[in-house]
């Protein structure tokens, strides 16, 4: 069946109902990452080597991403393929949940096991969706507004994070961040959220939702990797996501046992980041329109590189720049604005993660319009 051409209005109301389905969708995103995600590892009384373990999953899931779009693309309707995908994903997090609850009443192999083969089913169902959802997201945008899209979209969702992170951070320190149970009831109000965002997107039209059979499984995957665009991405986008993954468990375990940052201290940190992506996000904005995608995405990449080493130069206590600053702040303001031990050295740190993390992901996304044909999009 032939694509269906939507009017302009809505176009513009699904763009619109992208943005509030990414901002409630934060709400959840921030549970399963970070400092929250480990925050409960840790509640659980989880080693590195198990929280290594739990993060590394994820990554060992990515290669169904290539089953769901041939799934979807040769058997199912688009639309109600990612919305099930999807909805498999969350019913995993609940059962997560309840894992958690119940934790102290099963021996410590069989709950790893579970949370283990839970987190494995649930990041099944993600990647599932994810390349179906986004080739059906890059036909409804117009061309013309593809980097403007979504740079908005990855710093608005980035601004909704740290909003929903100090709400939860701030709700995890007053109830404890070491009991479960916290953790639990903040994972229940994110599931929520994501149940809204995923009502929002669903009720976005799909241009094009029939499956199509033209071309046959191999040919199109041959197709794509023949793709020279598609191979170098492909590497530089994997790097970078292995080498965000692979840090992403120790970091955060890093910050509260070792540097003993507070949640909200976190968020703070997260916060200020946040700040920076914003700005940042403009800035890529008109960058883009003016000199193309390449300029934004090899800047940010070497950032991104100076970010990594800077995360492995963070230390506990004070440090010169923990010094500096302490002194210019109780010196105009007096002892109550002095900072925690640490926590100025890890500002460069989160500001210049701030500034890529906003142009990698929109970078991604606004390049896919550029890659491949309408049949072999979604591979």
């Amino acid at each position: 069946m032939s694509q269906t051409p939507l009017s302009s209005r809505v176009v513009r109301a699904s763009l619109d109902a992208f943005q509030r389905s990414n901002i409630l969708w934060a709400a959840f995103g921030i549970c399963t990452y970070g400092a929250l995600y480990t925050g409960m590892l840790l509640s659980l009384g989880m080693s590195q080597r198990k929280i290594g373990l739990m993060m590394s999953v994820p990554l060992l899931t990515l290669p169904v991403q290539i089953a769901g779009a041939v799934l979807q693309q040769r058997y199912f309707n688009r639309k109600r393929f990612w919305v099930s995908a999807l909805s498999f994903y969350l019913t995993m997090f609940a059962a997560m949940a309840a894992l958690v609850v119940a934790w102290p009443a099963l021996p410590e192999g069989v709950a790893t096991g579970l949370f283990v083969t839970l987190l494995l089913l649930a990041n099944i169902g993600f990647q599932l969706h994810r390349p179906v959802q986004l080739a059906w997201q890059s036909e409804i945008v117009p061309e013309r507004e593809v980097s403007v899209f979504w740079n908005r979209l990855t710093a608005q969702g980035m601004v909704a994070s740290v909003a929903a992170g100090f709400a939860m951070g701030w709700l995890a320190d007053r109830l404890g961040r070491d009991n479960r149970l916290t953790f639990a009831g903040l994972l229940g109000i994110g599931l929520f959220f994501a149940a809204t965002s995923l009502r929002t997107n669903a009720r976005v039209p799909d241009p094009d939702p029939d499956p199509r059979s033209d071309g046959g499984v191999l040919g199109n995957m041959l197709e794509v990797l023949r793709t020279p665009g598609f191979r170098r991405l492909s590497a530089v986008f994997s790097m970078q996501s292995v080498a965000g993954w692979l840090c992403c468990a120790f970091i955060f375990v890093h910050l509260q046992r070792t540097m003993d940052f507070t949640m909200v201290q976190m968020q703070v940190l997260g916060g200020i980041s946040c700040v920076v992506s914003f700005g940042a996000g403009r800035l890529f904005e008109i960058v883009g329109k003016h000199y193309g995608r390449k300029p934004v995405l090899l800047i940010c990449t070497l950032v991104k590189s100076l970010e990594f080493i800077l995360w492995g130069t963070m230390r506990p206590g004070d440090h010169v720049l923990d010094l500096a600053v302490r002194h210019a702040s109780t010196s105009l303001l007096g002892d109550w604005a002095a900072l925690p031990a640490g926590f100025a050295s890890a500002i460069p740190v989160f500001v210049l993660g701030g500034f890529v993390n906003v142009g990698i992901a929109s970078m991604q996304l606004a390049f896919m319009r550029s890659i491949g044909t309408r049949r072999t999009q979604t591979l």
